[in-house]
C-alpha cells in the first residue's frame, strides 16, 4: 500500500470517527461552518476504485494533509464552496499532451454537502483550472 494511501486511509479514519462525536453532531446543527473533504486524483484512462493521490481538506480553521490548507480554503471560499466556479490560475502554459487526470471532491463545506468530479486532459490544466485545490497532486513544482 503506498504511504499516501495509508495517509489518506488514517486521516479518513479520524474524520470519521470525529464526524460521530457529539461534538461534530452539536457542531453541524448548531449552524457552525463545518467544512471537511477528501480530495482525490486519478490518473489515466479508467476510473480507479482508488485514487493516485489524495488529501484531506478542512477548513475554518485550514488543516489536513493538504499541504497548503490555507490557500486551497481561500480558493474554495471565493468561489462560494462552488467548485465549478474556481477561478483559473494565471502563470500556466499548458501544452496539448493528453495524460487526463480525473478529480473529485467529497464532504462538506460551510455545512454543505459537496460532491464534485471533474476531468482535464493533463495535470497543468487540472491546476490551472482548479486554483490551489489540487496543488497536492503531481505537479507542486508548477506556478504556485
Amino acid at each position: 500500500m503506498r504511504t499516501s494511501h495509508l495517509l489518506a486511509s488514517t486521516a479518513l479514519t479520524a474524520a470519521a470517527l470525529f464526524a460521530m462525536t457529539p461534538a461534530a453532531t452539536a457542531a453541524s446543527t448548531s449552524g457552525l461552518d463545518v467544512s471537511a473533504m477528501t480530495l482525490s486524483v486519478s490518473y489515466g484512462e479508467t476510473d480507479s476504485l482508488i485514487p493516485d493521490e489524495t488529501a484531506i481538506l478542512a477548513c475554518n480553521p485550514a488543516l489536513g494533509t493538504h499541504p497548503s490548507p490555507t490557500r486551497a480554503c481561500r480558493s474554495l471560499a471565493r468561489a462560494g464552496g462552488d467548485i465549478a466556479q474556481l477561478a483559473p490560475k494565471d502563470g500556466y502554459a499548458c501544452t496539448l499532451d493528453y495524460q487526463p487526470r480525473t478529480v473529485s471532491v467529497k464532504g462538506t463545506y460551510r455545512g454543505k454537502e459537496l460532491d464534485w468530479q471533474g476531468r482535464f486532459p493533463n495535470t497543468c490544466t487540472m491546476l490551472a483550472e482548479t486554483g490551489d485545490l489540487f496543488t497536492f497532486a503531481g505537479g507542486a513544482n508548477l506556478p504556485q
